[in-house]
């Protein structure tokens, strides 16, 4: 079990008081997830021009919030930030002393977030030719993302995976597009229009405590967020292994 946070921030000049609140929710949501995964904690600040920054340490969440690089990480954040993305880890494979192993984690393009186990990540992985760089199964979901050139084409490889899933995903070369994805474990999303901004968190009521009404998202559903803003649901499945010889030959360009 792992905790999820982020927060999507459309384009907006907001003042370094509203930039404050807005962190002061994602850190509270970050730390309440900290039963979620006690073990290690990042976060990922990804800026409209992709630039970004990726911290993490095997660390809970209430340590690293009082480390001088989180605040410095978080000192990033401006009117030019995409998305603020955060994980608290609760391994069941891959030491937390192997930095790979710990969240978010990146792959080419993709910043991921996941909760849950893949249970055939191995085999998957070594069906699509993959270089495992990590020991962790949230990796395979991060380069199933990354080699997927379209949400279609991503949807679709998801039905590949056997276990349990809730991720969020975003590109830096598309930083104001996040995907949410409620497979069977838990993901809830708060809309703020004053702020243009849209949060989410493992739990509901994390959200509803700091910030006001929240909705989960259906099992099996997608979200796509863009500019801060929810604008598209989309069905997923998971362990559609009896496609598979059907996709093995148009698995990958």
């Amino acid at each position: 079990m792992c905790g999820l946070v982020g927060v999507a921030l459309g384009p907006k000049r907001r003042r370094r008081s509203e930039i404050e609140a807005i962190l002061d929710a994602f850190t509270e949501l970050l730390l309440r997830n900290e039963d979620r995964g006690p073990d290690a904690s990042g976060i990922a600040v990804v800026d409209r021009d992709g630039s970004f920054a990726l911290m993490k340490r095997p660390v809970p969440p209430s340590t690293l919030v009082r480390l001088p690089i989180y605040d410095w990480t978080l000192d990033l954040v401006s009117n030019r930030t995409a998305a603020i993305l955060g994980h608290t880890r609760r391994p069941t494979r891959g030491s937390v002393m192997n930095p790979m192993n710990n969240q978010p984690i990146r792959r080419g393009a993709t910043i991921a977030t996941h909760n849950g186990t893949i249970l055939n990540a191995d085999s998957l992985a070594d069906w699509l030719g993959h270089e495992r760089l990590c020991e962790v199964d949230s990796e395979v979901l991060a380069t199933v993302a990354e080699d997927s050139p379209s949400l279609a084409e991503l949807v679709r490889r998801l039905r590949w995976m056997e276990g349990y899933l809730a991720a969020a995903l975003v590109r830096v070369d598309d930083p104001a597009r996040v995907q949410l994805l409620r497979g069977n474990k838990p993901l809830a999303i708060h809309h703020c229009e004053r702020w243009r901004a849209t949060f989410w968190s493992s739990l509901a009521e994390d959200l509803e405590d700091v910030l006001g009404a929240a909705k989960d998202l259906e099992p099996m559903t997608g979200m796509t967020v863009r500019d801060g803003r929810p604008i598209r649901r989309y069905r997923l499945a998971l362990g559609g292994t009896a496609r598979r010889e059907q996709d093995v030959r148009v698995r990958l360009n």
